[in-house]
């Protein structure tokens, strides 16, 4: 290689250094002792701090140099160095803005760390910001020395034991590798860390620190003061070694509570909202102050210190969280109640700690610890917390060599020494006596470019000043004698030559140079040996769990790690922590599938399918007990709710068996008999029985009737058959979306088409009598004359009378149109004969089958077969609508159906046929018309008058509010039910009611007297809403939802949700046994 920069040291400063450097033209040769870059680096969980960066400018964030700059020289108080500090914060949103350029890094998320009076913290969705962002550089590094080897090398497993000189000048390093010493020349650049894990007796802790030697670190082994001590050796000044930071929140393995090392709990953590709470169950600290001071703090209260996070916080950091609970370092409690008992406090005294705090956070009382900043409060007993121990660490060191603004290193009389810059951690002062959080990727970033910058310029200066001086040379006998200096600054791109003219003669120049032995290129990863693939159980794993035989399983495959171990960036505890067991979730959080083979492929070593069928094999709360989790939380929340979503209702546990049975894994591209791929016979044996059911679950005989079952849902069911009778642009009728209509059966507003169905199409609304609430047959007919649509669709998602099928006919025979049925909401009550059937009349019926049919979430499309009509001369014309319609489906628009789905909706149509099935539906027609009935009694006016069918809209504009500030009010007391519009409504988002059903509580067993009772708790919660109303002083609804916030500053809303509970836990569950249940 030619004329280089040496970088020693490959964590995210020497990786800086050395793309600045190919940025600038120069060659570069990085050294780095260890088998991979990272360095401490990867391990920088929180983020990497930048001041008026475009993400912040996005995000409305007010936020400057200057006040990063103003926030940097506090936290160092007596040690600050303005002028380093200038160029750190200064300096800021250009290199956060490198690494999102350069680089592609997602570092969109923006979050306040202690001490920060702006939020500045850049971090992305996934893995630990110090990982992403050092892999990023080092793989893009790694591919440029492979592709242009003469421009940069990589050596690893390089030692770097000495700083050559000359005379004052630093001109390269001596390096071991293999046992063997080698030289290389050009300028230095220092980037290898600090001290904080150098614990032998010689370290610079030790003899600095001796009153902290023995806590814990989170630095890897590496970071033993390497360059510190060379820079010394040479006569460098050193400044600050004294200031170490001990970083507040270390997590505590509860296995091995006094590991030397530990993983560093992200001070992110406590950005999102994040407490310390002490032994006691309280506070103790502002969670947000500066490092030392929480640090303090933590020593001098009464242990052991938790950092507990609540839901919305832990939401916030799902990444973090996750990896940490995947490590055993952090727990999931599933209320305050548990919590409580961890901590062994009663839970009032985890709830009075919780209440002075939201009191503090929502501005009522100020927090004897100064915290200024609350983000994701209030916490309540009720909420889930992630939950880990808390330890002070060992976590950086702010002193180190001297350095000037420009990266050089100083000697002990404070002068430049030539040739030697240093970046990163083991450039001291830059922090002074406490370092901000999120400031040391920063560091690491800023510095090693301005590193990187310094040394081009003085490598291309050097080069520039040889090729001159060799020129005039050969000219020196010619001319008066000289004098020659040449000057060279490439970021400005200017070349100053200046010559000195002389009385002497005979004057040359002459260069020196130090002969130095090549280093060895490269090294390739040798290939995996050929292995013979073995099989192992989890068992047979599990024996190998030690640090002198480690395996772990990831992905199916059993790695044999023990050789690796040393080698790990991310240090052999993180590998020994799942010695012996399936490592594959972790893994995978943060590595690429790649990774083994590209930097172990030794380790590699056997294939186990019998690892991979155990692990397949596992029950859900075993492979995932965060999701398992959530599951038994919403049935927690069906139980002690009332639902009341006309389109919501509880399938059958044998429905629930079939939806999540082995008929999911199989893909069957086509029809019964007509498969794209095999193995379907019983994929079709459970297709045709399903379409079997589907016509006697609806009395109807197959010659007469065809029905596809494979459509998803019903806006697509709806979508097909449109595409299979219609051309684009023509016409289509269904009632408007403001009187009850249906997304899908098209709507549109003066200005714009909101459903997919109106733009393909030309869709015409028919709509109510605003009087009576009733369809306007007559204006419907008028209007169906004059633009003559060719489908009409009679149906509704909010219309709570029955359709005049026989009427709609007529109509559609008089304009020759297809008359269609949407029976989604009421296709149980017409399987069940409680109300008029369709199909007499309609030409097409669709319907959900999740609704009142109480099957899994699928779809129907029945279709007529035959004669369609006979003209005055006898000719028959036919239907032609089953290929249409089939084809629409598949393969129209969908792939393979989901057959788990159309198992499930087989079993839920042989229950329609059921005894039972028809008493539930009288049952739901039953309640309804009594649900009217009390909001008649409680005055109330119901859109037509009342009800024939499952649900009822409630009309509250006479009571002066809207239904979307009663349905937030009904959430928070349990009740789930939706806003909607009502005849002259102008806002669907805010409209003036609500709409209610009965089929759901009705199948937990609830009767007429009981519907009386939840008309009684609604009109309670519409009573709160209008009170809540006159107490906002903002008109908007995000006024009335920003002060009600969850309920717990109105007391009768609480005591109605405690009401509520008691009452919905008196009624049987659907699906699931309450004694089955995680929560209760």
């Amino acid at each position: 290689m030619a004329a280089k920069i040496i970088v020693v040291g490959g964590g995210l400063s020497g990786l800086s250094a050395a793309h600045t450097v190919l940025e600038h033209g120069a060659n570069v040769l990085v050294l780095d002792k260890n088998s991979f870059f990272g360095g401490n680096s990867t391990k920088a969980t929180s983020g990497i701090n930048g001041a008026l960066t475009k993400t912040q400018i996005a995000l409305g964030i007010q936020d400057s140099a200057a006040i990063f700059e103003a926030d940097t020289i506090r936290s160092a108080r007596d040690l600050a160095r303005p002028d380093i500090i200038k160029v750190l914060t200064g300096n800021s949103a250009s290199a956060v803005e490198w690494l999102q350029d350069k680089f592609k890094l997602d570092l969109s998320l923006v979050s306040r760390l202690g001490g920060h009076s702006q939020p500045r913290t850049h971090r992305g969705k996934e893995m630990f910001p110090g990982m992403t962002i050092t892999y990023a550089l080092m793989e893009l590094l790694e591919e440029i020395a492979e592709k242009q080897p003469n421009r940069a090398r990589i050596v690893m497993k390089a030692r770097v034991t000495k700083l050559i000189k000359e005379g004052e000048e630093v001109i390269g390093v001596e390096y071991e590798k293999d046992g063997q010493t080698f030289k290389e020349l050009g300028p230095v650049i220092l980037a290898t860390g600090g001290y904080a894990a150098d614990f032998t007796e010689s370290s610079l802790l030790k003899k600095y620190r001796p009153d902290i030697y023995d806590l814990p670190t989170t630095n890897g082994d590496h970071c033993t003061g390497d360059g510190h001590k060379m820079v010394l050796a040479i006569g460098g000044q050193a400044i600050d070694l004294e200031k170490v930071q001990v970083h507040p929140t270390g997590l505590v393995d509860p296995k091995e509570p006094d590991a030397k090392i530990k993983f560093l709990a992200a001070e992110a953590l406590r950005g999102v909202g994040g407490l310390l709470l002490n032994g006691e169950g309280k506070r103790f600290c502002d969670e947000l102050g500066h490092r030392d001071y929480v640090t303090g703090e933590i020593w001098k209260t009464k242990g052991p210190v938790r950092l507990v996070l609540n839901s919305k916080a832990a939401k916030e950091i799902e990444w973090h969280c996750k990896h940490y609970v995947g490590r055993g370092l952090m727990r999931k409690f599933s209320s305050g109640e548990d919590l409580a008992r961890e901590i062994g406090v009663p839970v009032s005294r985890l709830r009075e700690t919780f209440d002075d705090y939201n009191g503090i956070a929502s501005g009522k009382k100020k927090d004897p610890y100064g915290k200024k900043f609350f983000h994701n409060a209030p916490l309540t007993v009720d909420d889930n917390f992630h939950v880990a121990l808390m330890a002070p660490v060992l976590h950086y060191t702010m002193g180190g060599v001297e350095v000037t603004p420009d990266s050089e290193v100083k000697d002990v009389q404070g002068k430049v020494i030539p040739g030697l810059y240093a970046s990163g951690e083991i450039a001291g002062g830059v922090h002074g006596a406490n370092r901000l959080g999120g400031s040391s990727l920063l560091g690491c970033v800023v510095f090693g470019r301005v590193a990187g910058d310094s040394a081009s310029r003085q490598l291309l200066q050097n080069l520039s000043s040889e090729t001159a001086n060799r020129r005039l040379g050969q000219i020196a006998g010619q001319l008066a004698p000289y004098q020659a200096t040449v000057n060279v600054d490439p970021t400005n791109q200017k070349v100053r030559l200046e010559i000195a003219w002389g009385q002497q003669q005979g004057v040359s120049a002459a260069t020196t140079q130090v002969p130095s032995t090549p280093a060895p290129s490269n090294e390739k990863k040798e290939a995996a040996p050929p292995v013979e693939l073995k099989e192992y159980t989890i068992d047979d794993v599990a024996k190998h769990s030690s640090e002198q035989d480690c395996w772990v399983v990831v992905n199916g495959q059993v790695l044999n790690v023990t050789k690796f171990l040393p080698d790990h960036p991310g240090g052999k505890k993180s590998i020994l922590l799942f010695a012996g067991k399936d490592a594959s979730e972790e893994f995978n959080m943060l590595h690429d599938k790649g990774v083994v083979q590209k930097y172990a492929p030794y380790a590699k070593s056997y294939a186990s399918s019998a690892a991979q069928k155990e692990y397949l094999n596992k029950h859900l709360t075993e492979t995932d007990p965060e999701v398992f989790d959530i599951i038994e939380k919403e049935k927690r929340r069906q139980r002690e709710s009332i639902v009341l979503i006309p389109s919501e209702n509880f399938t059958s546990r044998a429905v629930m068996e079939a939806l999540g049975s082995v008929m999911q894994n199989k893909y069957s591209e086509g029809y019964p008999g007509a498969r794209y791929y095999g193995g379907n016979e019983f994929i079709d044996q459970a297709e045709i029985l399903c379409q079997k059911r589907a016509l006697e679950a609806f009395n109807l005989k197959d010659f007469e009737w065809g029905v596809n079952v494979q459509s998803l849902s019903g806006a697509p069911a709806n979508l097909y058959v449109y595409n299979a009778i219609l051309r684009p642009h023509e016409r289509l009728m269904g009632l408007d979306l403001p009187h009850g209509g249906h997304l899908s059966h098209g709507y549109q507003t003066d200005t714009k088409k909101i459903s997919a169905v109106s733009s393909y199409f030309e869709t015409l609304p028919y709509r109510l009598n605003e009087k009576t609430g009733i369809i306007d047959y007559d204006a419907l007919e008028a209007t169906a004359l004059l633009y003559r649509p060719k489908v009409i669709i009679a149906g509704a998602s909010a219309y709570p009378r029955k359709f005049d099928y026989a009427r709609m006919k007529k109509i559609a025979e008089k304009t020759n149109s297809y008359l269609m049925a949407d029976i989604a909401h009421i296709s149980g009550l017409i399987s069940a004969g409680v109300l008029p059937s369709p199909f007499e009349f309609a030409d097409i019926v669709t319907t959900t089958t999740h609704k009142s049919l109480r099957g899994p979430r699928g779809a129907l499309i029945f279709y007529r077969k035959g004669v369609r009509k006979v003209d005055k001369k006898g000719k028959e014309t036919l239907y032609e609508l089953e290929n249409p319609i089939n084809q629409s489906v598949f393969p129209g628009h969908q792939g393979g159906p989901h057959n788990h789905t159309i198992t499930a909706l087989a079993v839920a149509l042989k229950q329609a046929k059921s005894p039972l099935f028809k008493e539930y539906q009288q049952q739901v027609l039953i309640n309804s018309l009594a649900f009217a009935e009390a909001f008649k009694k409680m005055g109330y006016n119901l859109v037509s008058g009342g009800t024939d069918t499952h649900l009822l809209l409630v009309d509250l504009r006479s009571k002066k509010i809207d239904g979307a500030r009663v349905e937030r009010v009904l959430e928070l007391a349990n009740i789930a039910a939706n806003k909607n519009t009502v005849p002259g409504d102008k806002s669907a988002l805010i409209p003036g009611g609500i709409r209610v059903g009965t089929p759901a509580m009705t199948s937990r067993g609830l009767t007429e007297s009981d519907f009386e009772k939840v008309a009684e708790y609604i009109d309670r919660c519409v009573k709160l809403a209008i009170n809540i109303k006159e107490k906002v002083t903002g008109t908007k609804l995000l006024d009335f939802k920003a002060y009600l916030g969850d309920g717990s500053n109105e007391p009768l809303i609480k005591e109605l949700n405690e009401e509520v509970v008691d009452f919905a836990k008196k009624f049987p569950t659907i699906g699931f046994n309450e004694n089955e249940m995680k929560f209760k």
